[in-house]
């Protein structure tokens, strides 16, 4: 076995070795086949790599720049947005602003409007206060005159009665001489008796009546009553018609001498009626009353003006209403209208019997400078 076999053995192993080594050798060959391959594709997968990203980073730059585009699009928008805002937002305060300067300017125009008529207002009550106070001076002066003309006739008053009744002493004298004197005492009773048949001074009160002493403190509540009036209206006309009387009962006598006696007569009984006056309270009450007629037309003018939308005269007639409103119904009287009628006729009356009374006076030489009396008072016009 060991010779031939063993020949045969070496020249298997040999083959054996060869075999392998072939085989080792395909290995290898397919191990580098396989390594190359790998390769292959690795280098193949690394350009693909490549491939994909730099097409990945073309599609990112495109991307990137196409949002770029949008992103200026965008704010491209929002700018413009933004500059139309912001115009609208200075259009509004521009406008908010006009409105705000309109109202300001309206405002400062209704202000000015108001102060102006306030101003006017300020200036028609100032006027009317100064024209009050003139009035009330010019009316105090004229009272204080008055008074002391008023004190002065009744100082010299006294010494007319004893004159009054030396001729009333020598008219009886003179008609006890007369030539008949049946006839005379006759003309003489039927020249007496119209006068008293017609309201005398001997047929009046000689007392002062107590509304006479309200009216001169202006307390004008006794106008209210009727009784009052009367009494005023009747010593008035009495006061107006008294000499007309007298003069047409005198001319009805036919002796001169029976004139005379019933001229004296008639002329001591009316002084010794009006001497029996209170003047200085006449006069007084006279211009309390007159004040008082002026006040009532000067608020009826207020009401006047109230009615046809003076605010002004309004205010003032609201400020007062409380108290003129009591004090209308005092008189009795709706509205000041009336008032003022009633407190003027009163006035007129008051001022034609204080008149009376001093034209009297006068007659005796008193009273020289009665053209000093306050001329609105009226008190020597006898045509009231």
């Amino acid at each position: 076995m060991a010779g031939p076999n063993a020949g045969q053995y070496s020249t298997l192993s040999q083959k054996q070795v060869a075999a392998a080594q072939h085989s080792a050798l395909l290995q290898k060959q397919v191990a580098a086949a396989q390594a190359s391959a790998i390769a292959a594709v690795r280098a193949a997968a690394a350009a693909s790599l490549k491939e994909q990203v730099a097409a990945a980073q073309a599609r990112a730059t495109a991307e990137v720049s196409a949002a770029t585009v949008q992103l200026h699009r965008q704010q491209a928008l929002v700018d413009k947005a933004r500059n139309a805002a912001e115009v609208r937002a200075a259009e509004e305060a521009r406008a908010v602003t006009k409105v705000l300067h309109n109202e300001q300017m309206s405002q400062i125009r209704a202000q000015k409007e108001q102060m102006s008529l306030i101003q006017k207002e300020l200036q028609k009550e100032q006027m009317a206060a100064a024209q009050a106070r003139a009035v009330a001076a010019e009316r105090a002066a004229a009272a204080a005159s008055l008074q002391m003309q008023v004190e002065a006739a009744e100082e010299r008053a006294r010494a007319a009665e004893e004159r009054a009744a030396a001729e009333e002493g020598a008219a009886q004298e003179r008609a006890a001489a007369a030539e008949h004197p049946e006839s005379n005492a006759s003309i003489d009773d039927s020249s007496s008796q119209p006068l008293q048949a017609t309201a005398t001074p001997s047929t009046m009160a000689s007392t002062t009546p107590y509304w006479l002493e309200l009216l001169a403190g202006r307390n004008f509540d006794p106008l209210g009553e009727k009784e009052v009036l009367s009494a005023m209206s009747e010593a008035a006309v009495l006061a107006r018609s008294s000499a007309l009387l007298i003069s047409e009962e005198i001319s009805a006598v036919s002796s001169v001498a029976s004139k005379l006696d019933a001229q004296v007569v008639a002329q001591v009984e009316r002084t010794e009626w009006l001497q029996s006056l209170d003047v200085s309270m006449w006069c007084r009450a006279a211009m309390a009353l007159s004040e008082a007629a002026s006040e009532a037309a000067g608020m009826a003018e207020l009401t006047a003006m109230c009615d046809s939308g003076d605010d002004v005269s309004c205010r003032i007639l609201s400020e007062q209403q409380e108290d003129t409103a009591t004090w209308r119904a005092r008189l009795g009287v709706p509205n000041w209208g009336e008032a003022a009628a009633v407190l003027s006729v009163a006035a007129s009356d008051a001022a034609a019997v204080s008149a009376a009374a001093l034209e009297a006076l006068e007659g005796f030489g008193f009273l020289k400078n009665r053209h000093l009396i306050n001329p609105s008072l009226s008190l020597g016009d006898d045509s009231e």
